[in-house]
């Protein structure tokens, strides 16, 4: 597993919960008329746990891109762990 696919794998995670908690299904999700009621507090508190975990992998993601994007110098070429130029 790639770590592109990793990260689709967390993000459709937090998609599914937010699903889940309309009463939607993968295969309901396209005809939102036949997603069932649920009580507004109980919406509420997942809507607001689902905005913090997405907050969270926001911020890791942003983490790795910037270690990543340390360890590629503006030419380009990788920066870290290279043996000094003769």
């Amino acid at each position: 597993m790639t770590v592109s696919e990793d990260w689709d794998l967390l993000f459709c995670a937090v998609l599914d919960r937010l699903r889940l908690t309309v009463g939607a299904d993968a295969q309901a999700a396209s005809a939102p008329e036949q997603i069932a009621p649920v009580g507004l507090a109980s919406v509420r508190v997942t809507v607001l746990e689902c905005v913090q975990a997405l907050d969270l992998l926001h911020a890791a993601l942003l983490r790795q891109r910037n270690r990543c994007e340390s360890l590629v110098e503006p030419d380009g070429h990788a920066g870290v762990g290279e043996a000094p130029a003769a």
